[in-house]
């Protein structure tokens, strides 16, 4: 597992915030380390925080970046697909432009203004509003992770959980931070930093990854898939985000209950249950038969054991060399992380 080139972590990576259980952003060097030599192109296709797509373009690979749900792919569209598109003080005065100070609010944010409040619903009422006229789909892409990355990170538990008072649980006290003021500071400051462009036609996608890897032709696949682990269901986990996106984009009416821990998603390969999840990656593998390389991140604590993933591998045709890392993160709770053993799994296509 030798490289051509000189691996490095981003200075901006203690920054990146990433609030989702896991454990990828401690591994980055580890996984940097397995990636074959001569690779231009890496398909990361469940990248959830996008941490790994975003390390991967840092250092200087052309990327495809895909999840199944929203709010990873606009975050992901913000700052993979874009290599330098920013915004402007006019253009944030823009976006508040006929913001009301009173009326009935619109479907869902009539129900989230219980802990957003009336000073936050408002600001993004007009966000929404002022979307409709933003028709590049890089900006909207960066105007929409703005604001759910200003809610996103006021949480310090992993997975979103609502109360019976409709209010989700572990979060700060989102009637007391000024959105507004959160999310202009971050466009205008923060978010430029982490924007590099690469020189490289970087790609996001929104779709099911057993189906998009017949379609794409990357040198290597990383794929790091829902776990087969009790206690995760990432649609439901995080569907409060995906629920935010949909409302941003003038699409609230597609809600049918915002406090259900449903996305509205369309068909997709859940792969956090072992009996499918084992099916579907056999189905992965043959139908990533053309890509050279695939990369598998397993932990050893979940319902299908890696040395599965590698007879899997093995039978359709592919030598196998796995890696073992020392996580430092595996917990819903972040506050009380766990170490486990993460195991990549590189599966090469064997010579014919």
């Amino acid at each position: 597992m030798t490289t051509i080139y000189s691996p490095s972590l981003p200075a901006m990576l203690k920054e990146y915030r990433v609030n989702f259980y896991g454990s990828k952003k401690h591994m980055l060097g580890e996984i940097l380390s397995v990636i074959p030599e001569g690779t231009e192109t890496i398909a990361d296709l469940c990248a959830g925080t996008g941490v790994v797509s975003w390390t991967l373009k840092q250092n200087g690979f052309q990327v495809i970046s895909n999840d199944f749900m929203r709010y990873p792919s606009i975050r992901m569209k913000a700052l993979i697909e874009n290599q330098n598109t920013v915004i402007t003080e006019n253009e944030f005065k823009m976006m508040l432009r006929d913001k009301k100070d009173s009326g009935e609010l619109p479907y869902p944010l009539n129900e989230y203004s219980v802990f957003l409040g009336e000073q936050n619903s408002r600001f993004m009422e007009a966000w929404m509003q002022n979307l409709s006229e933003v028709h590049d789909p890089v900006k909207r892409a960066v105007l929409i992770h703005g604001v759910i990355h200003c809610i996103y990170i006021q949480r310090s538990y992993a997975a979103i959980r609502f109360g019976k008072d409709k209010k989700p649980k572990k979060f700060k006290d989102l009637k007391s931070i000024d959105l507004e003021n959160l999310v202009h500071d971050y466009l205008l400051t923060e978010f430029p930093k982490f924007l590099h462009d690469n020189g490289k036609c970087n790609q996001v996608f929104n779709q099911d990854a057993v189906s998009l890897v017949s379609k794409i032709y990357p040198d290597v696949v990383y794929i790091d898939p829902p776990y087969a682990a009790d206690g995760t269901a990432y649609e439901g986990d995080y569907a409060l985000f995906d629920d935010l996106v949909l409302f941003l984009n003038g699409e609230g009416h597609k809600i049918l209950n915002p406090f259900d821990y449903k996305c509205e998603l369309g068909e997709y390969v859940d792969l956090g249950k072992r009996d499918p999840a084992l099916h579907e990656l056999y189905r992965f593998f043959h139908r990533a038969s053309h890509i050279p390389c695939i990369i598998v991140s397993y932990s050893d604590t979940c319902k299908i054991r890696p040395v599965e993933i590698e007879w899997i591998a093995q039978i359709s045709g592919r030598s196998v060399e796995t890696k073992k890392v020392r996580a430092h993160l595996a917990s819903t709770k972040m506050d009380s992380p766990k170490k486990t053993t993460e195991h990549l799994i590189r599966c090469d296509l064997k010579a014919a």
